[in-house]
C-alpha cells in the first residue's frame, strides 16, 4: 500500500474516531476499574516494527501525560483520554508518518485481559481492566502494557515502586496488590563466622 494511501485511511480513521463514542463493555474490570492501562501491539516482530512500537509508545505516553495530568481517578483518566483520543491517535500516527512507514493504527477503550505484571514491589494480578488499547497495521507483533492510571508506565520491574502513586486508590485496593518480599542473600559461612 503507498504512503498517500495509507495516509488517506488514516485521516480516514482519525475522522470517524473523532465522532464515535466508546461505550463501556459488559466485562468486569478488575479492582472495580480504579486502575486503567495502556495496551500497544505491533504491526508485527520484526526488528524494525518492534522498535516503532516503542516509539508510538513514547509519543502516546507524553500526550496521555498530558491531558491525564489531573486527573483524580481512573474513571476520570479514562473520559479525559476519551475526548481527546483524536490527539492521541494523531501523536501514534505523526510517528509512523516521521519513520516513513505508515501501518496506521487502531484504537479501542474496553476491558481487556491483562496476564501478571510487577512494578517494583507492587504485583499487579491477571485480570481484566478497563484500557485503551492501540493496535499499529495488523496487529500481530508482540505487544506493550503499562499502567496509565495510577501512573507507573515509566517504571520497569527493577525499579522502585512509590507508593504516592497509590494514594488515589481504594484501601480495599491497596491491600489487594500483592507486595512482593524482597530477597535476601546470606552466605552460611558469614553467619558461622560473623
Amino acid at each position: 500500500m503507498s504512503v498517500f494511501l495509507r495516509l488517506i485511511v488514516c485521516i480516514a480513521i482519525s475522522f470517524a474516531i473523532s465522532f464515535a463514542t466508546f461505550p463501556k463493555t459488559e466485562k468486569k474490570a478488575a479492582f472495580d476499574g480504579e486502575i486503567f492501562r495502556l495496551h500497544v501491539v505491533a504491526n508485527s516482530d520484526s526488528p524494525y516494527d518492534q522498535a516503532l512500537k516503542l516509539k508510538v509508545r513514547d509519543a502516546v505516553l507524553e500526550k496521555a501525560g498530558e491531558v491525564t495530568a489531573n486527573a483524580k481517578n481512573a474513571d476520570e483518566a479514562e473520559e479525559l483520554l476519551k475526548k481527546n483520543a483524536q490527539e492521541i491517535q494523531k501523536a501514534a500516527n505523526d510517528i509512523l508518518l516521521k519513520e516513513g512507514d505508515f501501518f496506521g493504527t487502531y484504537m479501542d477503550f474496553g476491558v481487556f485481559h491483562f496476564p501478571v505484571r510487577h512494578y517494583g514491589s507492587v504485583t499487579l494480578p491477571e485480570g481484566d481492566y478497563n484500557a485503551l488499547k492501540i493496535i499499529i497495521g495488523e496487529g500481530k507483533g508482540h505487544n506493550w502494557w503499562c499502567v496509565m492510571y495510577p501512573p507507573l508506565c515509566l517504571l520497569d520491574e527493577t525499579a522502585e515502586f512509590k507508593e504516592e502513586s497509590l494514594n488515589a486508590l481504594s484501601e480495599e485496593t491497596k491491600k489487594k496488590i500483592t507486595k512482593r518480599p524482597k530477597i535476601e542473600v546470606k552466605w552460611k559461612l558469614a553467619e558461622i563466622f560473623g
